[in-house]
């Protein structure tokens, strides 16, 4: 367990190009897409041969990086191979072969990305070595060498199109085959660094995607999220990459999502700038009423990059510091006591009909045998105010400031804007340093800041900020240091050093001001925060914690050209330090039941009247119905994760080449650096009652109670065939087997009885119709603290336990796509692909194993409900132990225990088949324009996303399993499931101005017209399944269709988008008919396009500035969220038959839309 006073202590952190022949040269060049080369870098290879189409061997290649004046040596080897060291992305480079005897030949205008293998095939005539060949590399990106599928975004796309936020992890979403979970259109905006990288790639879930910057490890420990997001201005190349990667890449079920940092070169470059927002310029919701003004939105995003030589030549380096400063505020209503209430006079207590409310004065009860009476207050008029209660309202309750909407409960009498406060600081340095000629060495630094108040996701709309904050400084640290070292032609070394720091210190804005004491309560109530009362008002947000993680990772990689293969092979080494505490209610929370001023005598309520009790009132007089108060410790999470792979790369003719690739992965199971975990086993039997708790590091046990996997390997096989002699068509395709990141917290173990214990007090007796104690006394004993394995075997009997199966096995995903790739003229590549991927092991909801088994409900209602006589009377704690249980609870797996939560399971799966289709022309003559279209099924039985933590607050949610006996039942349509998406981005720089097409040869005129640049965003997409939840049937958890029914309407709309007359309640122990999600309806689709505009005007040859515009969903298309979707309906008659309607009004409602159109304006400087 971690220090509670102190929780930092426990730590401190990748032919021919088609031949183009002349009476002089043969050179073929084709970029080829993403495969092995180092990470976070690209290679160029090539084969040289001469006039007869033989292997030239000990020929010179020269590599050239013309934007930084740099030179690698190189010598073909004897099949004529050769393979460059890693390249700084960013340059053009020209390849140019001699060898005595020959005309030199050279290629220019070679752009390497990242993680490409860029093919540049050359050919050698014989003649005099003065004699010179030049041709220019194709623009056209066709793949070559790898089966690998992607999308690259290059150094313009990244900068200019419009991206909602600036969030650079949006250009994922262009990719065909990725989809984000977050929102229907771009994520991102004023969330950078939070929940961004809730993607999904070919069916994966969210969360287990493997991040990369500059070739190392950026996933943020245990929650499956991007660690460093960098802004638009600090990235080179953005790649995403999917089906078939290199065995140097792991740790996922989907794809890699590949950034590259942009670095310095031979010339100062850089840029400052200023983005703008005001709710001024923004649409109103389509739900938005007339009465309520627009969402306050107040947003300043700033920054600027400078890059250049440091050491002429050898040294250069780049930096980028950005910052936002954010406001957004929604107005909302509140419900509070009015002032004669806060004096404790409720003389005017109405229902909402107007019925008069009688109160009683808590502290009155007679209990006389079964019958309990209470004396009324007089006029309702509370005489006896507890002086604690008094003193947190005039601290924290506002006074009623508008009209209520209903005068007899004085419902939303208080209107008030929220405001949410997020502040970001973000900055990124990059040194790139060619020691030698045979040594590179690269540094990176990253940090990221958001600080927020919490008043935006705190739902307590108080203006006071002490009750309304919660305080969140997120900070991410991110460094590397690689040096690669060329010890020849043929053996290249790459050994790399990272790490990534988190921090979340949190706490609620009242941490650390003794407000307990201030209010008047005893010092047996910790003084951490605000103590949570219920009384009808939404409770403040009280918590405090810290979370860090530190993860080291080192890498080393060494790549061998052996005649025609280029092998690399290498070891991956991380470890993952973890550390959680966090505190909710630190001081208590405290309940104040309307029950306690009722009349429990069970006589009549007055004429005309209702005795209903009133929630405030009871606060007021101090009658506490129930408080509870957790103590926390926190827990210490250790793993690391040990990688070996081996790579072959082979050409093994001029069209076909083969990537065959193994990769072991030995993931240790997390464990809690003190022995803090405690798992349930279902089967084991103690002091003659089934099920025990066992505790790690006890009676010969280990750390864990998960079984280690030792036989994760990950084959990988390839292929690049062209087709044609022209080299424009290739087939591409294979086959891999990923593992998952298993360092999250939906893998570490179960802390029960050691992190946190909760003490409860109830009344005496556990009598509801008595006060528990008296609020301004304070808690009657202290609470209780965490005893670890002193619980013993049976620590948790009578209560809910928590099962973590041991023999999970590592989540894994079989992954095979085959793929079409053509060259078109005009520099644009078509692609048409099959991709599937087959999970199994996948993480799946939790649920509940101790069910009634169904064999039993046909004894029906009357008797699975009647009470029994207890064997274990008095031998259990709680009311599992009392003289009489339901027949129900004895006939559980487990009747001695409650619910018992099988955690984060490994019987997840899924099955996803998609066609993708891609059109790309990289940037050429103005125009860049990709084109992305997806297609396919995904279906599961019940995968959950491994995303954990969002803004720091656990959002793991249950499976939905209706029959726990058989889970296979909820296999069909994902949840997510969307069968088709379009997108679409375009760049185009209008022809206008000085060397453009349309050039007026003025100056003046061309200032006027020229440097025009409009830049699209398009998504279209369909909607996700709809999941139908709710019975009241005592085992089902969806409804039944009703027979003949159809669940569509011809014509939807928000009010009624299906039929929710298709649904009725099952009988009385059945289940529900209706599937996890439905087969035929879906939720509302999407259709957003954001538009750019700029102004680039030249101030001199290096200055420019620039104007933007920029509309995220320009055509303020209403994308509707899903409707409610919640069946809700009355008991079944004593019978038990169902038949029941839906109840609930909103049901089939749609009540919300995501954010109308939106205008950012912005001013960029240029150098």
């Amino acid at each position: 367990m971690l220090n509670s006073s102190r929780p930092w202590s426990a730590l401190s952190f990748r032919s021919l190009r088609p031949s183009v022949r002349t009476v002089l040269v043969v050179s073929s060049l084709a970029a080829a897409a993403v495969s092995h080369a180092q990470q976070g870098t690209g290679n160029i290879i090539g084969v040289v041969r001469d006039s007869t189409g033989s292997a030239v061997a000990g020929a010179t290649v020269d590599i050239q990086d013309t934007d930084r004046n740099a030179v690698i040596h190189l010598t073909s080897n004897g099949a004529g191979f050769y393979n460059s060291p890693p390249l700084v992305l960013g340059s053009n480079y020209t390849v140019s072969v001699s060898k005595p005897g020959f005309a030199s030949s050279t290629v220019t205008g070679i752009a390497v990305t990242v993680g490409s293998r860029v093919e540049a095939n050359l050919e050698l005539k014989v003649g005099s070595a003065e004699a010179s060949i030049t041709v220019e590399a194709s623009q056209a990106s066709l793949d070559t060498t790898s089966g690998t599928l992607g999308v690259l975004i290059g150094e313009k796309s990244i900068e200019d199109l419009p991206l909602n936020g600036r969030n650079t992890i949006a250009l994922a979403t262009l990719t065909p085959g990725v989809r984000i979970t977050t929102t229907v259109a771009q994520g991102g905006f004023a969330n950078r660094g939070t929940n961004l990288s809730a993607i999904s790639i070919n069916g994966s879930p969210t969360g287990s995607n493997s991040y990369i910057l500059d070739g190392q490890n950026n996933l943020a420990a245990t929650t499956g999220e991007i660690a460093i997001n960098p802004t638009v201005d600090a990235i080179q190349e953005f790649k995403v990459q999917s089906g078939i990667f290199s065995a140097q890449y792991g740790f996922t079920l989907g794809g890699v999502v590949n950034l590259v940092s942009r670095s310095g070169t031979s010339k100062f470059h850089g840029t400052a700038y200023e983005f703008w927002r005001n709710d001024i310029l923004n649409a109103r919701n389509a739900f938005a009423t007339a009465s309520v003004s627009k969402p306050v939105l107040r947003y300043n995003q700033f920054g600027g990059s400078l890059g250049g030589p440091v050491y002429k030549d050898r040294a250069f380096a780049f930096g980028n510091y950005e910052e936002y400063r954010f406001i957004q505020g929604t107005p909302q209503f509140l419900s509070v006591p009015t002032a004669a209430q806060r004096a404790g006079d409720f003389s005017g207590l109405r229902d909402s009909t107007g019925k008069p409310i009688q109160l009683y004065n808590p502290f009155s009860t007679v209990v006389t045998g079964t019958i309990a009476r209470r004396t009324p207050y007089a006029n309702n008029q509370i005489t006896n105010i507890d002086p604690v209660a008094q003193a947190y309202q005039n601290a924290f309750y506002p006074l009623p400031n508008v009209t209520p909407t209903n005068a007899f409960t004085n419902t939303n009498n208080f209107l008030f804007v929220q405001r949410g406060v997020s502040n970001m600081r973000q900055a990124l340095g990059r040194l790139d340093y060619r020691v030698t000629e045979k040594d590179a060495l690269l540094i990176r630094f990253a940090y990221f800041n958001q600080f927020t108040n919490g008043g935006q996701s705190g739902g307590t709309y108080y203006p006071n900020p002490i009750v309304a904050n919660r305080y969140d400084n997120y900070n991410i640290k991110s460094a590397i240091v690689g040096l690669t070292h060329t010890f020849s032609s043929t053996l290249i070394n790459d050994l790399r050093f990272s790490m990534t720091r988190q921090e979340l210190p949190f706490a609620a804005a009242s941490a650390g001001l003794n407000i307990p004491q201030q209010l008047g309560l005893p010092a047996n109530v910790p003084n951490f925060a605000i103590p949570i009362v219920g009384n009808g008002l939404p409770a403040a947000n009280q918590q405090i914690g810290y979370r860090a993680y530190t993860n080291p990772q080192i890498t080393d990689t060494v790549t061998k050209v052996l005649g025609r293969h280029a092998l690399t092979f290498g070891t991956d080494l991380r470890f993952n330090v973890g550390a959680n505490l966090q505190r909710n209610a630190p001081s208590g929370n405290f309940s104040f039941a309307a029950a306690l001023t009722t009349d429990p005598s069970g006589a009549a309520a007055p004429a005309g009247g209702v005795n209903s009790g009133n929630t405030y009132a009871t606060f007021l007089s101090g009658a506490v119905s129930s408080a509870t108060i957790a103590t926390n410790l926190g827990q210490a999470d250790r793993a690391f994760s040990t990688s070996f792979f081996l790579q072959d790369d082979w050409q093994a003719t001029s069209r076909l080449t083969f990537n065959l690739g193994l990769r072991y992965d030995y993931q240790q199971q997390p464990y809690e650096q003190n022995n803090g975990y405690s798992n349930f086993d279902p089967t084991a039997s103690s002091g003659g009652f089934t099920g025990a708790t066992y505790y790690a590091a006890t009676n010969d046990l280990g750390r864990n109670f998960l079984r280690e996997n030792y036989r994760d390997f990950g084959p990988r096989v390839g292929f690049a065939l062209r087709l044609t002699e022209d080299g424009k068509t290739v087939v591409r395709g294979g086959f891999g087997i990923y593992y998952a990141n298993t360092f999250s917290s939906v893998y570490t173990g179960i802390t029960n009885g050691f992190a946190t214990t909760s003490t409860t007090y109830n009344p005496a007796g556990n009598d509801t119709r008595l006060a528990a104690f008296q609020f301004k006394n304070g808690f009657p004993y202290a609470p209780t603290q965490p005893l670890g394995a002193a619980l013993g075997p049976l620590g948790f009997l009578g209560q809910a336990a928590a099962y973590q199966p041991s023999n999970a096995k590592t989540p894994s995903s079989q992954q095979y796509t085959l793929s079409l790739q053509r060259e078109l003229p005009y520099s644009i590549v078509v692609q048409a692909s099959y991709v599937g991927n087959h999970g199994v092991h996948i993480v799946a909801g939790n649920y509940n194993m101790n069910q009634l088994d169904p064999k039993y409900f046909s004894l029906g209602r009357a008797a699975l409900t009647a009470t029994v006589a207890n064997p274990n009377a008095g031998k259990i704690p709680g009311s599992l132990g009392s003289a009489t249980i339901t027949r129900q609870q004895s006939l559980l797996p487990l009747p001695a225990y409650g619910t018992v939560t099988v955690t984060y399971p490994h019987d997840g799966m899924l099955i996803a088949h998609y066609l993708e289709l891609t059109a790309q022309r990289q940037a050429s003559k103005g125009l860049t324009v990709l084109f992305g279209y997806t297609m396919g099924k995904l279906m599961s039985n019940g995968v959950q996303s491994a995303l954990s933590y969002i803004n720091g607050i656990s959002g793991f949610s249950t499976s939905g399993y209706q029959n726990v006996y058989n889970r296979s039942a909820e296999y069909g349509l994902d949840p997510s499931d969307v069968s088709q998406r379009g997108t679409l981005s375009l760049l185009y720089n209008l022809p206008f101005g000085r060397g453009q097409k349309f050039d007026t040869h003025n100056g003046f005129v061309n200032r006027v017209v020229g440097g025009f640049q409009v830049n699209v965003i398009g998504v279209m997409q369909t909607g996700t399944p709809l999941t139908i939840s709710g019975a009241n049937a005592f085992t089902a958890t969806r409804p039944n269709y009703v027979p003949g029914a159809s669940v569509s309407v011809p014509n939807q709309t928000r009010n009624q988008w299906f039929n929710t007359a298709a649904f009725q309640n099952p009988s009385d122990f059945t289940y529900g008919n209706v599937p996890r999600t439905l087969p035929h309806v879906r939720g509302p689709g999407t259709q957003n396009f954001d538009l750019s505009i700029f102004k680039t005007t030249e101030i001199t040859e290096r200055l420019k500035f620039q104007i933007r515009a920029e509309a995220f969903n320009v055509l303020n298309h209403v994308n509707y969220g899903l409707p409610n979707t919640t069946f809700t309906a009355g008991a079944n008659p004593i019978s038990g038959v169902g038949g029941g309607a839906n109840t609930s009004g909103s049901f089939g409602v749609i009540t919300n839309a995501a954010d109308p159109r939106s205008i950012q304006l912005a001013g960029k400087l240029i150098f």
